[in-house]
Protein backbone atom coordinates (compact mmCIF):
# COMPACT_ATOMS: atom_id res chain seq x y z
CA UNK A 1 0.00 0.00 0.00
CA UNK A 2 3.03 2.50 0.58
CA UNK A 3 4.38 1.32 -2.76
CA UNK A 4 0.79 2.45 -4.22
CA UNK A 5 0.58 5.88 -2.43
CA UNK A 6 -2.08 4.83 0.10
CA UNK A 7 -0.22 4.82 3.26
CA UNK A 8 2.58 7.09 4.23
CA UNK A 9 4.84 5.67 6.74
CA UNK A 10 5.45 8.83 8.92
CA UNK A 11 1.95 10.14 8.84
CA UNK A 12 -0.67 10.26 11.37
CA UNK A 13 -2.40 6.75 11.30
CA UNK A 14 -5.53 8.57 12.17
CA UNK A 15 -6.02 9.92 8.45
CA UNK A 16 -6.55 6.97 7.71
CA UNK A 17 -9.07 5.34 10.76
CA UNK A 18 -12.77 5.80 11.18
CA UNK A 19 -12.42 6.64 14.49
CA UNK A 20 -9.06 8.37 16.48
CA UNK A 21 -6.09 7.27 18.70
CA UNK A 22 -3.82 9.10 20.24
CA UNK A 23 -1.45 8.43 23.38
CA UNK A 24 -2.37 9.64 26.66
CA UNK A 25 0.67 10.78 27.78
CA UNK A 26 1.25 12.80 24.61
CA UNK A 27 -1.93 13.30 22.59
CA UNK A 28 -0.51 15.92 20.16
CA UNK A 29 2.19 13.65 18.86
CA UNK A 30 1.00 11.52 16.00
CA UNK A 31 1.26 7.35 15.77
CA UNK A 32 3.09 6.91 12.71
CA UNK A 33 3.15 3.43 10.86
CA UNK A 34 6.60 3.16 11.27
CA UNK A 35 6.07 3.67 14.82
CA UNK A 36 3.89 1.23 14.68
CA UNK A 37 6.45 -1.42 12.65
CA UNK A 38 9.61 -0.72 15.04
CA UNK A 39 7.10 -1.02 18.12
CA UNK A 40 7.95 2.05 19.20
CA UNK A 41 4.46 3.35 19.12
CA UNK A 42 3.52 3.19 22.91
CA UNK A 43 0.80 1.35 22.19
CA UNK A 44 0.84 -1.39 25.36
CA UNK A 45 -0.19 -5.02 25.21
CA UNK A 46 -3.16 -5.57 28.03
CA UNK A 47 -2.53 -9.48 28.45
CA UNK A 48 -5.57 -9.91 30.85
CA UNK A 49 -7.51 -8.95 27.67
CA UNK A 50 -6.92 -11.93 26.12
CA UNK A 51 -7.53 -14.31 28.83
CA UNK A 52 -6.86 -17.96 28.05
CA UNK A 53 -8.45 -21.00 25.92
CA UNK A 54 -9.81 -22.07 29.33
CA UNK A 55 -10.67 -18.77 30.72
CA UNK A 56 -13.95 -17.11 30.83
CA UNK A 57 -14.06 -14.39 29.51
CA UNK A 58 -11.78 -14.90 26.78
CA UNK A 59 -10.95 -13.87 23.20
CA UNK A 60 -9.32 -17.61 22.74
CA UNK A 61 -12.79 -18.45 20.16
CA UNK A 62 -13.54 -21.75 19.11
CA UNK A 63 -13.39 -21.27 15.56
CA UNK A 64 -12.88 -17.69 14.03
CA UNK A 65 -13.52 -14.74 15.85
CA UNK A 66 -16.99 -13.74 16.11
CA UNK A 67 -15.72 -9.64 16.70
CA UNK A 68 -14.14 -7.89 13.73
CA UNK A 69 -11.00 -6.51 13.85
CA UNK A 70 -12.16 -3.04 13.59
CA UNK A 71 -14.60 -3.48 16.34
CA UNK A 72 -12.03 -4.74 18.38
CA UNK A 73 -9.64 -1.79 17.78
CA UNK A 74 -12.24 0.56 18.39
CA UNK A 75 -12.40 -0.99 22.07
CA UNK A 76 -9.49 -1.41 22.96
CA UNK A 77 -7.67 2.30 21.61
CA UNK A 78 -10.78 4.80 21.93
CA UNK A 79 -12.06 6.37 25.11
CA UNK A 80 -15.02 4.83 26.48
CA UNK A 81 -14.30 1.64 24.41
CA UNK A 82 -14.96 -1.76 26.42
CA UNK A 83 -11.44 -2.40 26.68
CA UNK A 84 -9.97 0.58 27.11
CA UNK A 85 -7.42 1.25 29.98
CA UNK A 86 -5.88 4.53 29.89
CA UNK A 87 -2.77 3.60 31.88
CA UNK A 88 -2.58 0.20 30.89
CA UNK A 89 -3.27 0.31 26.84
CA UNK A 90 -0.33 2.52 26.85
CA UNK A 91 3.05 3.68 27.87
CA UNK A 92 3.66 6.68 30.03
CA UNK A 93 6.10 8.16 26.94
CA UNK A 94 5.43 9.54 23.63
CA UNK A 95 5.86 7.61 20.38
CA UNK A 96 9.25 7.38 19.14
CA UNK A 97 10.93 7.31 22.64
CA UNK A 98 10.97 3.91 23.41
CA UNK A 99 10.86 0.34 22.16
CA UNK A 100 8.35 -2.38 23.56
CA UNK A 101 7.14 -5.32 21.52
CA UNK A 102 3.15 -4.58 20.55
CA UNK A 103 1.30 -7.40 19.52
CA UNK A 104 -2.06 -4.86 19.63
CA UNK A 105 -0.17 -2.12 18.10
CA UNK A 106 0.73 -4.40 14.98
CA UNK A 107 -3.30 -5.59 14.95
CA UNK A 108 -4.11 -1.54 14.58
CA UNK A 109 -1.73 -1.51 11.65
CA UNK A 110 -3.67 -4.03 9.70
CA UNK A 111 -6.72 -2.64 10.53
CA UNK A 112 -5.11 0.98 9.20
CA UNK A 113 -4.44 -1.10 5.53
CA UNK A 114 -7.77 -2.66 5.85
CA UNK A 115 -9.31 0.91 6.06
CA UNK A 116 -6.72 2.57 3.35
CA UNK A 117 -7.45 -0.06 0.87
CA UNK A 118 -11.29 -0.61 1.57
CA UNK A 119 -10.50 -4.26 1.33
CA UNK A 120 -10.89 -6.90 4.38
CA UNK A 121 -7.07 -7.15 5.59
CA UNK A 122 -7.25 -11.14 5.38
CA UNK A 123 -8.34 -10.46 1.43
CA UNK A 124 -6.07 -7.98 1.09
CA UNK A 125 -2.92 -10.55 2.24
CA UNK A 126 -4.91 -13.17 -0.05
CA UNK A 127 -4.71 -10.72 -2.68
CA UNK A 128 -1.25 -9.16 -2.55
CA UNK A 129 0.58 -11.86 -1.51
CA UNK A 130 -0.67 -15.95 -1.07
CA UNK A 131 -2.54 -15.98 -4.43
CA UNK A 132 0.11 -14.78 -6.65
CA UNK A 133 2.66 -16.80 -4.41
CA UNK A 134 1.06 -19.87 -5.00
CA UNK A 135 0.34 -20.27 -0.64
CA UNK A 136 -2.81 -22.63 -1.51
CA UNK A 137 -4.68 -23.22 1.90
CA UNK A 138 -3.37 -19.91 3.58
CA UNK A 139 -4.92 -17.53 5.41
CA UNK A 140 -5.67 -15.86 8.58
CA UNK A 141 -9.44 -17.42 9.22
CA UNK A 142 -10.38 -21.19 9.66
CA UNK A 143 -12.73 -20.69 6.85
CA UNK A 144 -9.98 -20.10 4.55
CA UNK A 145 -7.91 -23.36 4.94
CA UNK A 146 -9.73 -25.98 2.66
CA UNK A 147 -7.92 -29.13 3.94
CA UNK A 148 -8.12 -31.61 6.95
CA UNK A 149 -4.38 -31.58 7.07
CA UNK A 150 -4.27 -29.11 10.05
CA UNK A 151 -2.39 -29.31 12.99
CA UNK A 152 -4.14 -29.42 16.30
CA UNK A 153 -2.34 -27.44 19.00
CA UNK A 154 -1.66 -29.74 22.32
CA UNK A 155 -0.66 -28.68 25.66
CA UNK A 156 1.45 -30.47 27.70
CA UNK A 157 -0.23 -31.61 31.22
CA UNK A 158 0.81 -31.99 34.73
CA UNK A 159 1.98 -35.75 34.13
CA UNK A 160 4.00 -34.92 30.72
CA UNK A 161 1.33 -36.24 28.52
CA UNK A 162 -0.25 -34.18 25.44
CA UNK A 163 -3.59 -32.87 25.62
CA UNK A 164 -5.50 -31.14 22.16
CA UNK A 165 -6.31 -27.68 23.00
CA UNK A 166 -8.78 -26.66 20.28
CA UNK A 167 -8.80 -25.05 16.74
CA UNK A 168 -9.24 -21.06 18.05
CA UNK A 169 -8.94 -17.46 16.38
CA UNK A 170 -9.22 -14.06 17.95
CA UNK A 171 -9.94 -10.94 16.81
CA UNK A 172 -6.90 -9.46 16.45
CA UNK A 173 -5.76 -11.85 13.69
CA UNK A 174 -2.54 -9.98 11.98
CA UNK A 175 -0.33 -10.38 15.14
CA UNK A 176 -0.25 -13.58 14.36
CA UNK A 177 -3.05 -15.66 13.24
CA UNK A 178 -1.58 -17.00 9.90
CA UNK A 179 -2.37 -20.67 9.16
CA UNK A 180 0.34 -21.40 6.63
CA UNK A 181 2.39 -24.94 5.85
CA UNK A 182 6.05 -25.05 6.22
CA UNK A 183 6.21 -25.25 2.46
CA UNK A 184 4.34 -22.43 1.82
CA UNK A 185 5.74 -19.81 4.18
CA UNK A 186 9.14 -20.18 2.77
CA UNK A 187 7.92 -18.94 -0.93
CA UNK A 188 7.16 -15.83 0.97
CA UNK A 189 10.54 -16.10 2.98
CA UNK A 190 12.16 -16.87 -0.82
CA UNK A 191 10.49 -13.27 -2.05
CA UNK A 192 11.62 -11.55 0.69
CA UNK A 193 15.33 -13.26 0.44
CA UNK A 194 15.43 -12.18 -3.35
CA UNK A 195 13.97 -8.65 -2.49
CA UNK A 196 10.44 -9.41 -3.35
CA UNK A 197 10.44 -11.78 -6.29
CA UNK A 198 10.03 -15.95 -6.23
CA UNK A 199 9.65 -17.61 -9.45
CA UNK A 200 9.59 -14.60 -11.62
CA UNK A 201 6.21 -13.51 -9.67
CA UNK A 202 6.77 -9.69 -8.11
CA UNK A 203 4.94 -9.08 -5.05
CA UNK A 204 7.44 -6.52 -3.43
CA UNK A 205 9.37 -3.31 -5.06
CA UNK A 206 13.36 -3.68 -4.24
CA UNK A 207 13.39 -0.80 -2.38
CA UNK A 208 10.46 -1.48 -0.29
CA UNK A 209 12.53 -4.66 0.82
CA UNK A 210 15.48 -2.44 1.42
CA UNK A 211 13.30 -0.23 3.76
CA UNK A 212 11.83 -3.01 5.45
CA UNK A 213 15.57 -4.37 6.45
CA UNK A 214 17.09 -1.22 7.25
CA UNK A 215 18.27 -0.72 11.00
CA UNK A 216 15.43 2.17 11.68
CA UNK A 217 16.10 2.27 15.43
CA UNK A 218 19.89 2.21 15.88
CA UNK A 219 19.78 4.82 19.14
CA UNK A 220 16.83 2.95 20.92
CA UNK A 221 17.91 -1.05 20.82
CA UNK A 222 21.20 -2.97 19.98
CA UNK A 223 19.83 -5.51 17.74
CA UNK A 224 18.86 -4.55 14.00
CA UNK A 225 15.13 -3.02 14.07
CA UNK A 226 13.53 -3.22 10.61
CA UNK A 227 10.22 -2.49 10.13
CA UNK A 228 8.43 -5.79 11.98
CA UNK A 229 11.70 -7.79 10.53
CA UNK A 230 14.73 -7.40 13.07
CA UNK A 231 18.07 -8.72 12.35
CA UNK A 232 20.32 -10.60 14.93
CA UNK A 233 23.56 -12.09 15.51
CA UNK A 234 23.12 -14.34 18.12
CA UNK A 235 24.89 -17.45 16.07
CA UNK A 236 27.85 -15.69 14.56
CA UNK A 237 26.25 -14.14 11.51
CA UNK A 238 23.27 -11.98 10.92
CA UNK A 239 20.18 -13.58 10.58
CA UNK A 240 16.68 -11.61 10.04
CA UNK A 241 13.54 -13.09 10.12
CA UNK A 242 11.07 -13.13 13.26
CA UNK A 243 9.73 -15.56 15.94
CA UNK A 244 6.28 -16.14 17.73
CA UNK A 245 4.71 -18.45 20.08
CA UNK A 246 0.97 -18.93 21.65
CA UNK A 247 -0.65 -22.09 23.45
CA UNK A 248 0.03 -24.76 21.43
CA UNK A 249 2.71 -23.60 18.67
CA UNK A 250 5.47 -21.97 18.02
CA UNK A 251 7.21 -20.81 14.77
CA UNK A 252 10.36 -19.37 13.87
CA UNK A 253 11.43 -17.92 10.25
CA UNK A 254 14.99 -16.55 9.29
CA UNK A 255 17.60 -16.23 6.97
CA UNK A 256 21.02 -15.43 6.64
CA UNK A 257 21.49 -12.25 4.01
CA UNK A 258 24.84 -12.69 3.01
CA UNK A 259 24.13 -16.69 1.98
CA UNK A 260 20.79 -16.64 0.78
CA UNK A 261 19.75 -19.43 3.16
CA UNK A 262 16.78 -19.34 4.88
CA UNK A 263 14.75 -21.67 7.88
CA UNK A 264 11.36 -22.18 8.54
CA UNK A 265 9.72 -23.72 11.56
CA UNK A 266 6.51 -24.57 12.83
CA UNK A 267 5.44 -26.39 15.77
CA UNK A 268 2.37 -27.36 17.15
CA UNK A 269 3.98 -26.91 20.80
CA UNK A 270 4.76 -23.58 22.89
CA UNK A 271 8.67 -23.97 22.85
CA UNK A 272 10.62 -22.68 25.67
CA UNK A 273 13.89 -24.03 27.65
CA UNK A 274 15.96 -26.63 26.03
CA UNK A 275 12.80 -27.07 23.73
CA UNK A 276 13.74 -23.30 22.22
CA UNK A 277 17.42 -23.72 22.28
CA UNK A 278 16.41 -27.16 20.04
CA UNK A 279 14.44 -25.40 18.17
CA UNK A 280 16.62 -22.03 17.68
CA UNK A 281 19.95 -24.56 16.84
CA UNK A 282 17.63 -25.79 13.63
CA UNK A 283 18.96 -22.73 12.09
CA UNK A 284 22.22 -22.30 13.75
CA UNK A 285 23.19 -25.98 12.23
CA UNK A 286 21.36 -24.99 8.71
CA UNK A 287 24.46 -22.49 7.04
CA UNK A 288 27.78 -23.20 9.29
CA UNK A 289 30.77 -21.09 8.52
CA UNK A 290 32.60 -24.47 9.50
CA UNK A 291 32.45 -27.79 10.21
CA UNK A 292 29.91 -28.59 12.83
CA UNK A 293 31.90 -30.80 15.39
CA UNK A 294 34.51 -27.48 15.60
CA UNK A 295 31.64 -24.88 15.44
CA UNK A 296 29.77 -26.96 18.38
CA UNK A 297 33.44 -26.82 20.78
CA UNK A 298 33.65 -23.14 20.37
CA UNK A 299 30.49 -22.40 21.13
CA UNK A 300 30.67 -24.06 24.37
CA UNK A 301 34.21 -21.74 25.09
CA UNK A 302 32.40 -19.08 24.81
CA UNK A 303 28.45 -20.13 25.86
CA UNK A 304 28.32 -17.56 28.15
CA UNK A 305 29.75 -14.12 25.77
CA UNK A 306 27.48 -15.27 23.80
CA UNK A 307 24.65 -15.00 25.88
CA UNK A 308 25.88 -11.51 27.38
CA UNK A 309 25.84 -10.21 23.76
CA UNK A 310 22.35 -11.76 22.52
CA UNK A 311 20.08 -9.09 21.23
CA UNK A 312 16.40 -10.73 22.51
CA UNK A 313 13.98 -8.35 20.68
CA UNK A 314 11.76 -12.00 20.91
CA UNK A 315 9.31 -10.29 23.90
CA UNK A 316 8.05 -11.91 26.71
CA UNK A 317 8.39 -15.87 27.18
CA UNK A 318 5.68 -18.70 28.53
CA UNK A 319 7.00 -21.72 30.16
CA UNK A 320 4.13 -23.69 28.48
CA UNK A 321 5.89 -26.74 26.91
CA UNK A 322 3.75 -28.22 24.12
CA UNK A 323 3.90 -31.17 22.13
CA UNK A 324 5.30 -32.47 18.12
CA UNK A 325 4.35 -31.12 15.20
CA UNK A 326 3.59 -32.52 11.68
CA UNK A 327 1.52 -30.54 8.90
CA UNK A 328 0.08 -26.99 9.06
CA UNK A 329 0.48 -24.62 11.94
CA UNK A 330 0.04 -21.19 12.24
CA UNK A 331 2.47 -18.26 12.87
CA UNK A 332 1.55 -16.70 15.64
CA UNK A 333 2.14 -13.45 18.42
CA UNK A 334 3.79 -13.93 21.17
CA UNK A 335 2.31 -14.13 24.70
CA UNK A 336 3.43 -14.78 27.85
CA UNK A 337 1.34 -17.02 30.45
CA UNK A 338 0.01 -15.33 33.59
CA UNK A 339 2.38 -17.15 35.73
CA UNK A 340 5.70 -16.18 33.95
CA UNK A 341 5.76 -12.38 33.82
CA UNK A 342 9.29 -11.96 33.29
CA UNK A 343 9.86 -8.76 31.38
CA UNK A 344 11.47 -8.36 28.03
CA UNK A 345 14.91 -6.92 27.75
Amino acid sequence: LVEDGLIDLDADVNTHLPFEVHIPHAPDIPITMRTILTHTSAIRDRWQVWGTPWSEPTLYFHGDSPISLGDFCRSYFVHGGSRYRRRKNFYERAPGDGYAYSNLAVALAGFVAEAASGVDFNDLCKQRVFEPLGMTDTGFRLADIGTSNLAMPYATVSNGDLEPIFHYGYPDYPDGALRTSAAHLVRWLGAFMNFGVFESTRVLDETTVREIRRNQIPDLVRWRQGLIWYGQRRWGFLAMGHTGGDYGESTRMFFRPDRGVGVVSLTNAYLGGRRSATSSATFSRSSPDRPWHERRRSRRSGRNHLRRQRPAPQGRRRRDPRGPHRGRRRCRKRRRSQRDRRRRP
